[in-house]
């Protein structure tokens, strides 16, 4: 005869503890100081001696990123070229993994190729 339904069900309560903790703010010294920051911006800022060659990089830059936004969200749009990129990502990464990762020989050309490209970036 099975338990019946509705009827009480004993089970083990395990104890419960609970832990507390506190985080404490030390003074530290090296703690932001905006007034500092602004110091030493404006006294950058005044040792620059082609102020406006400086404002015009940094608003070629701004419109650079700002055209890159707009292409990208323009790419995103068109309906199959996302899944076109997704499937030339995935296609990609299939291929790395069998020709440099599948096999231990592949590995250690790899690492070798790192090494020599790591040595010729920093000169060592």
């Amino acid at each position: 005869m099975g338990p019946r339904l509705g009827a009480p069900r004993l089970t083990a309560i395990a104890p419960q503890r609970r832990v507390l903790m506190r985080a404490e703010s030390e003074k530290k010294s090296d703690e932001f100081d905006s007034d500092k920051m602004i110091k030493d911006l404006q006294a950058q800022w005044d040792a620059i001696e082609n102020k406006p060659q400086v404002a015009l990089y940094a608003t070629g830059g701004v419109f650079g990123l700002w055209l890159t936004a707009t292409i990208i969200s323009a790419i995103n749009h068109v309906p199959l070229l996302p899944k076109l990129f997704e499937f030339i990502g995935l296609g990609y990464s299939t291929w790395f993994t069998y020709r440099y990762l599948l096999f231990q020989g592949s590995r250690e050309e790899l690492i070798k190729d790192v090494e020599e490209l790591k040595s010729k970036i920093t000169g060592k």
